[in-house]
């Protein structure tokens, strides 16, 4: 479900909580970037 949704979408955001992106994340991310979707990134990391 999560592919058919990147797949018709624009883009996607990944939100990363506590400096972690899990591993199905990282897959959709990959699948994303396959189909040339711009892809944004929100972190709560502060310097």
């Amino acid at each position: 479900m999560h592919r058919e949704r990147i797949r018709l979408s624009d883009a996607i955001m990944v939100v990363n909580i506590d400096d972690y992106i899990g591993e199905s994340t990282r897959q959709e991310i990959e699948f994303a970037r396959s189909l040339n979707k711009e892809i944004l990134y929100y972190t709560d990391f502060t310097t």
